[in-house]
């Protein structure tokens, strides 16, 4: 799938920070699925990258994740369809296209830029 990056930016972490995440849908069918581990590599307030070591099957599905993590104490949740995918060895990298309203977008700015005056 072609995918062009129009965002205004994204914020790479310098370690990646630990994530949560269950399948919600699979090919707009609500599923429930075991959570599973993984590391945010990068975020923007329109999508993240992950990092884990669980495969996730079917890259002609439209499959959405929800995805929780903590910045700054701040428990954040969103939800985001995976729009690409990337075997490196052990561990996979997925791109997520977030599907998260202004608000939450807000938010995701306002803690990243807390988060890296914290890092200067």
């Amino acid at each position: 799938m072609i995918f062009k990056r129009e965002e205004a930016f994204r914020y790479i972490f310098g370690f990646p920070i630990p994530a949560e995440f269950t399948i919600t849908q699979i090919n707009y069918r609500e599923v429930n699925s075991s959570p599973g581990m993984a590391e945010i590599i990068d975020i923007s307030p329109e999508g993240l990258r992950i990092r884990t070591n669980l495969l996730i099957p079917d890259e002609d599905a439209k499959i959405v994740l929800s995805v929780t993590f903590k910045i700054n104490e701040v428990d954040l949740t969103v939800d985001g369809e995976i729009i690409w995918a990337k075997e490196m060895g052990s561990l996979v990298e997925y791109g997520i296209h977030l599907l998260v309203d202004a608000s939450m977008k807000n938010m995701i700015i306002e803690e990243l830029k807390v988060y890296s005056k914290s890092k200067n």
